[in-house]
């Protein structure tokens, strides 16, 4: 076997192409993030199967689908299309996130192991989602500035964080099924 004339280094990485980078630049660790969550994901789905409450695994599904869509628009440099979530828009996840007590009965709380397994699976993935929406943030703003590169994305990031606390809420009043 014949070595590659220039092997790449051990510590680059391709960008896009044959654009090689140091594996910690930014659009490489949100990459990273992206790719830790759907692994999460597919873990959070094989809990709530177990727990008998496959309307979480479908809902898992579409967040899984909804990663999968950050990440091929971010590879591909295109723009990441408006995407429902759990079946809500940005202005409804926001209204339920915000309110929870107007959908849900119940306000905002810090999760417990009394709000069993469910609750704290989804709030392991909405924790992975906003170290992903932070390393976003870091891949795409614009030194000195108040805004980012891919906005799109960005928004994609907050809005899953905010349907993974939906789901919380979700399964900590029953409704998860």
């Amino acid at each position: 076997m014949t070595a590659s004339p220039d092997p790449k280094p051990d510590h680059l990485t391709a960008l896009r192409g044959c654009e090689l980078v140091p594996k910690d630049h930014p659009v490489i660790v949100l990459r990273g993030q992206l790719d830790a969550l759907e692994a999460q994901i597919l873990q959070a789905q094989v809990v709530l199967r177990r727990l008998g409450m496959e309307g979480g695994v479908a809902g898992l599904g579409e967040v899984l689908d909804y990663v999968k869509a950050v990440m091929s628009a971010e590879v591909r440099q295109r723009p990441l299309p408006p995407m429902p979530l759990a079946g809500l828009d940005g202005d409804e996840l926001r209204d339920r996130s915000h309110h929870p007590k107007a959908t849900y009965g119940i306000g905002h709380f810090e999760p417990s192991i009394e709000d069993g397994e469910a609750v704290i699976v989804l709030n392991v993935l909405r924790t992975a989602a906003r170290q992903a929406e932070l390393a976003a943030y870091a891949a795409f703003k614009v030194p000195g500035e108040q805004h980012t590169t891919r906005p799109d994305i960005i928004q994609a990031m907050n809005r899953l964080s905010s349907a993974l606390y939906v789901m919380m809420f979700e399964a900590k009043t029953g409704r998860l099924g």
